[in-house]
């Protein structure tokens, strides 16, 4: 019962009347209906469960994007403290280097240092 066509439907009219008629055609049209509504409802969940699966795929590759900016921000704390330290090591050369040149420019004005002769 597929489809209605005429003749079918003139024979049921015949026989059981118009009212009979009416509900077979009713229920045909009804049956038509749900096949369209449950394909429907098929298509629908096909289309949500791909898109939970790229969602799944986004998310994803987004925790993946975190924690290596993570690991970036970490790799820079390590870097900053090294840096620190090489400029407060720096920073003793610089002042050694300073009193050396101090006590050098002390002596040259005392005279501590004489010429030496060609």
């Amino acid at each position: 019962m597929e489809s209605l066509t005429l003749t079918v439907l003139l024979d049921i009219l015949r026989q059981f009347g118009l009212p009979t008629a009416f509900l077979v055609a009713l229920y045909i049209e009804g049956q038509r209906r749900e096949r369209a509504h449950a394909q429907h409802r098929d298509d629908t969940a096909e289309t949500q469960d791909s898109h939970r699966k790229e969602m799944g795929e986004i998310m994803a590759q987004y925790k993946d994007d975190m924690n290596e900016i993570r690991r970036m921000y970490e790799n820079n704390v390590i870097l900053v403290k090294s840096y620190e330290n090489l400029a407060k090591d720096l920073h003793d050369v610089v002042i050694m280097n300073t009193q050396a040149m101090t006590r050098i420019v002390d002596r040259i004005d005392g005279g501590q240092l004489k010429r030496k002769a060609l």
